[in-house]
């Protein structure tokens, strides 16, 4: 349903700013509200799910989640849209990370777990295919609102059967709250995003815009002083210490800001600068989140046979291959340019995605599952949230400069600069890939990991 809800809002974006009255930086917001909550709150939701039970806390953030999408579909204006969808992304906190640990801690087998992993990975990634195709059709049929509501019923079916068929699991001896690094975590992330996004309307080097960026730098080291010295860090500094789970971190943040910012930029590229429907920009966007699903299940089958890094290499040279098409292809582009690069860029991160998350899980005993998969996701959601603030800005930096979310004013869209960003991310995850996944520093997927 999560996946589903984010692909389907990148079809709407364009017919969500003619409805309600809104440039490209506001459309950001709405994409990057939700991923932003996301990003500041997955870790606590992973460790609410160790302390109080991964299922009640599964259920209490899909209830939020669907109340949030009714009150998407009821927004009268994008203000209370970006609320609302801020609040679906603090339901979602507490259910994609509380998912993993219950297959961690169902699945004891490490191959079988990378097996699950796969399995769960291809069933969102055919969820989010199934979006554009999804949203396209509501919006053309109904309204973009149908998008929103149509979570409700999903999510009502959702709760009956996890209350009937999840088993409660927790972990035996779970972490206090790290009030204070969480406090400064949203601190960081808020003020960073907010400063590239305003960076489009106002300028990057505007008076507003280094404040911000200030205020993030500051708030960053604060951040890590006090994970340093607090004895229940929110992340822990321990974990950085391996080259390996450093490094598929670092690469989660790549592949996310790579595909998020193209699947952004290019859903607007595709209406505003080509005229397409948004039924035909589902289409055309299909092939990303398809061969997103089907990489997703090779990869998870393939990983107790090859290992790693073969596949890690192959997910960057995908994703490179993909960025490098975009940047080369003419922005009226017909069909076959475009869809192999969204093709190439899904099936990219779809083999990367399950072992960026199993190298994360093997170093670790199933008691710390939540927390260690929250990490690596809020890995996931923080380069989803740089992708659309960075190439959305950058793709909208010559455009006129509109600096309130509720304006109806629509800067033009120039979007080789966001996917030029998108190639420098994919080159350096190839760079970062060969450093990573050495001998020496790569966990093997199919040996479990010693408790500590």
């Amino acid at each position: 349903m999560t996946q589903v809800d984010a692909t389907a809002v990148n079809v709407a974006l364009p017919t969500m700013g003619r409805d309600l009255g809104g440039g490209v930086s506001a459309l950001q917001w709405v994409v990057d509200g939700y991923v932003l909550a996301l990003a500041c709150l997955g870790v606590t939701g992973g460790g609410l799910g160790d302390r109080f039970g991964r299922r009640i806390v599964y259920l209490v953030g899909l209830a939020v989640f669907t109340l949030a999408s009714l009150a998407c579909g009821a927004a009268p204006d994008l203000p209370a849209l970006i609320a609302a969808r801020v609040l679906q992304g603090v339901g979602a906190s507490m259910l994609m990370p509380v998912t993993l640990a219950i297959i961690a801690h169902t699945f004891a087998d490490p191959a079988a777990r990378t097996r699950a992993i796969g399995v769960w990975a291809g069933s969102s990634g055919v969820a989010a295919a199934a979006g554009p195709l999804i949203g396209g059709a509501l919006v053309a049929a109904v309204d973009w609102r149908a998008i929103f509501v149509l979570n409700v019923p999903i999510g009502a079916l959702g709760l009956f059967l996890t209350h009937r068929y999840v088993p409660e699991s927790r972990a035996e001896r779970p972490r206090p709250f790290d009030f204070v690094g969480q406090t400064l975590w949203i601190l960081t992330t808020a003020s960073l995003t907010y400063a590239l996004i305003h960076a489009s309307s106002a300028g990057w080097l505007s008076t507003p815009g280094l404040l911000l960026f200030g205020t993030a730098a500051v708030a960053a080291v604060s951040f890590g002083v006090a994970e340093t010295r607090s004895r229940h860090p929110l992340i822990d500094p321990a974990l950085y210490r391996d080259r390996a789970f450093v490094g598929a971190s670092l690469l989660a943040v790549l592949f996310y800001l790579a595909f998020n910012g193209i699947l952004f930029i290019g859903s607007l590229q595709l209406q505003q600068l080509q005229g397409l429907s948004p039924m035909q920009t589902g289409l055309r966007l299909l092939p990303a989140p398809a061969a997103l699903a089907l990489g997703s299940t090779a990869a998870g089958r393939l990983a107790p046979r090859l290992g790693a890094r073969p596949i890690l290499l192959s997910a960057a040279a995908a994703l490179t291959a993909g960025s490098v098409l975009l940047v080369l292809t003419e922005q009226n582009a017909g069909l076959l340019p475009t869809e192999s690069a969204f093709l190439l860029l899904g099936a990219g991160l779809g083999l990367a995605n399950p072992l960026l998350t199993d190298i994360a899980m093997v170093a670790m005993p199933p008691a710390r599952a939540g927390v260690t998969s929250a990490t690596v996701g809020t890995s996931r959601q923080l380069g989803a949230v740089l992708g659309v603030a960075v190439m959305g800005s950058l793709a909208t930096v010559h455009g006129p400069r509109t600096g309130h979310i509720a304006t109806h004013t629509t800067p033009a869209l120039d979007p080789r600069p966001g996917y030029l960003a998108a190639t420098a991310a994919a080159l350096t995850a190839a760079l970062l890939t060969t450093w990573s996944t050495s001998r020496r520093a790569a966990p093997d997927a199919t040996t479990p990991a010693e408790p500590t």
